[in-house]
């Protein structure tokens, strides 16, 4: 993952305070709820109800 700034035709959501930021193909490509999940040990896990889509994910900065 990648903080960053959305772009015009990014989609984002917010939640808790913090906003996430989907490319268009990105998001069409997902028809299941996404879950981020973060353990100390293994970093953010990206996960649908169906499957696991990424794990061991840390952030970094695109500037």
């Amino acid at each position: 993952m990648v903080l960053d700034e959305p772009k015009e035709s990014d989609q984002t959501v917010l939640i808790n305070n913090q906003m996430f930021i989907f490319d268009s193909f990105t998001a069409k490509t997902f028809d299941e709820p996404l879950k981020l999940d973060y353990s100390e040990l293994q970093g953010y896990k990206l996960s649908t109800p169906s499957e696991i889509l990424a794990y061991g994910i840390h952030l970094s900065s695109s500037v």
